[in-house]
């Protein structure tokens, strides 16, 4: 088959290949659609939202919203969350600082380490989250299964 291709090439220099359609187990595989530039795998609000607890949850979807952020050691950050991991790193921009001594600094941008993370306080819209419709229908089918405060 190669020969006869080369001697079909060899004939007519001007024109194009025609090769048999090749069958579709031998097929490669489509090509999937590429990342954004640095992006790797999936992007954060998507990486298996089921197996995530609902603080979590939660944190994903105040992205873009302004939060605040009490450190372990007492200094407070308030700014806008521009990335939450599962981990509770943060990524926050246009940050107003305050340090334990009360001073205030602002920044332009600042990333927290989730294990420092003492509490975060989020945006008063995020009680209407749809994320806690689907918890309250699973604390009723519960109740409903006879399921519940574990005595009797």
């Amino acid at each position: 088959a190669a020969a006869a291709a080369a001697a079909a090439a060899a004939a007519a220099p001007g024109l194009p290949l025609l090769l048999p359609p090749v069958p579709a187990s031998m097929a490669p595989p489509a090509p999937s659609l590429p990342l954004p530039p640095g992006a790797v795998g999936l992007p954060a609000g998507m990486a298996a939202n089921k197996a995530l607890g609902v603080p979590v949850r939660l944190l994903h979807e105040a992205e873009t919203h302004v939060i605040t952020v009490e450190l372990r050691n007492g200094e407070a950050f308030r700014g806008t969350l521009l990335e939450a991991e599962d981990t509770f790193n943060v990524k926050l921009t246009d940050v107003t600082h305050t340090a334990r001594d009360g001073r205030v600094t602002r920044l332009e941008h600042v990333f927290l380490r989730g294990s420092q993370v003492r509490l975060v306080v989020l945006p008063e819209i995020l009680k209407n989250a749809p994320m806690f419709k689907h918890v309250q229908a699973q604390r009723a089918s519960a109740v409903k299964a006879g399921r519940g405060r574990g005595r009797g």
